[in-house]
């Protein structure tokens, strides 16, 4: 059983060369990644700033080669100039397309290689080591983590495009062919492992966030009648102050008798009804559960409601019409006293119509 359990499928071998990552994840993916090579780009001018005013430092002699040791500098400078610069401008974006970030990174992290190909080919030409492309590969993996085909793809090329140049110089005696496979795997591996990473971090991100939202969603609306609750009330008022609107209450005519007459699931689906009545009519409103079986909503549409109830009935009760009586105050108040002194003015208002409604019964 542990043999079966342990063995590799197609499926496992798919997944990990084209890894399914759920939308909302691979947004804080790309987000991460995103900050990632911002960080990395400006680290590299810091760097290639830096590098320039050592190498003119140490500068011994001028030969013929001068320019293109500076233009070296210069020309990583300005790469990571245009890395810092976009993804700056990806990052105040609050939409972005999966198809060009995932371009522009793998284009960036081509782009860098091969100018650490090109200057490492300067340095072998001299006989130094290629430090400047080793950590070049290493920032890489570090800050671009690229899916992992992508990864694999472009990072074999990167180091047969090295080896090709410089076996094109001296058949590459300096270099160890079995160390550069093992450098090939070493980078793929670890830009995976980082990829998948930051997978994991970012799925944990994205349930943390579902979970505060769910707990925040269930904080401000009644669980029976999905409408917002009075907590929630409290926290819109000040968003409503000072705006023209009219605040209806509303109530269910007998709705003690008659849940203790036919029970609390009856009642219960009265209530859902009512809610899903008032929605219905008061669509461009805010409709709240103001507790029991009184309902509070505030619209600022220029014409109210001037009916005194709504009248409805429930597939448990089909032949019992049930009635909603409502009272409503027009006003614009200033603060969170005069909007509770309109909702009084609405649910005097209410009690004046119900004897209305009762007759109608």
């Amino acid at each position: 059983m542990d043999e079966y359990k342990n063995r590799i499928t197609a499926d496992d071998i798919k997944d990990f060369f084209f890894p399914k990552v759920n939308p909302d994840v691979q947004e804080i993916v790309d987000k991460e990644r995103i900050k990632s090579m911002h960080r990395l780009s400006f680290a590299g001018m810091i760097f290639m700033v830096l590098a320039l005013m050592f190498f003119i430092l140490t500068l011994k002699q001028i030969d013929d080669t001068l320019w293109i040791r500076i233009a070296k500098f210069v020309i990583g400078f300005f790469i990571c100039l245009g890395g810092f610069l976009y993804t700056h401008i990806l990052s105040k974006r609050k939409i972005h397309s999966i198809k060009e970030f995932a371009m522009f990174s793998a284009s960036y992290y081509l782009i860098l290689n091969m100018w650490a190909v090109f200057v490492s080919y300067r340095e072998y030409l001299r006989g130094e080591q290629l430090l400047i492309f080793f950590a070049v590969q290493l920032m890489t993996v570090c800050f671009i983590p690229l899916k992992p085909i992508v990864n694999i793809v472009l990072t074999s090329f990167v180091y047969a495009t090295l080896y090709s140049v410089l076996y094109s110089i001296d058949t590459a005696k300096g270099i160890n062919i079995r160390n550069c496979v093992v450098l090939v795997v070493v980078a793929i591996t670890g830009m995976i492992a980082v990829y998948r990473m930051m997978i994991r971090m970012s799925e944990r991100a994205a349930n943390l966030k579902k979970a505060v939202e769910l707990a925040d969603y269930n904080a401000r609306h009644d669980a029976l009648t999905k409408l917002r609750n009075r907590q929630a009330l409290n926290r819109d008022i000040p968003a409503l102050a000072g705006k023209q609107m009219t605040v209806y209450m509303m109530d269910l005519n007998n709705f003690k008798e008659l849940n203790d007459t036919y029970g609390h699931v009856i009642g219960d689906a009265v209530l859902q009804e009512a809610a899903r009545q008032i929605e219905e009519h008061f669509c461009k409103g805010y409709c709240y559960r103001y507790g029991g079986d009184e309902f509070l909503t505030v619209s600022q549409e220029r014409e109210p409601y001037k009916e005194n109830a709504i009248q409805f009935s429930v597939d448990s009760l089909p032949d019992k019409m049930i009635f909603l009586s409502i009272g409503y105050a027009e006003g614009c108040p200033e603060n969170e006293q005069q909007f509770f002194e309109l909702v009084s003015q609405a649910d005097r208002k209410l009690y004046e119509t119900k004897c209305v409604t009762h007759m109608k019964q």
